[in-house]
């Protein structure tokens, strides 16, 4: 078996993982991304899942 790739919560508009967990309930939990101020849920993603994101908004 390979080794687990560590998750991070990625959010879905920019790819950032800079994401501030705002509240929880029946929905799931809610983020605020810091660097687009996206708010909303988040994915869960490795790093590559991340760049993957950044490349096709074009941020980096």
């Amino acid at each position: 078996m390979g080794k687990k790739e560590k998750e991070f919560i990625v959010c879905p508009v920019c790819g950032s993982t800079d994401m501030c967990w705002l509240l929880g309930g029946k929905l799931g939990d809610q983020y605020k991304c810091i660097k687009c101020n996206y708010e909303g849920i988040a994915v869960k993603g490795n790093v590559q899942f991340a760049k993957e994101v950044r490349r096709k908004e074009n941020i980096g």
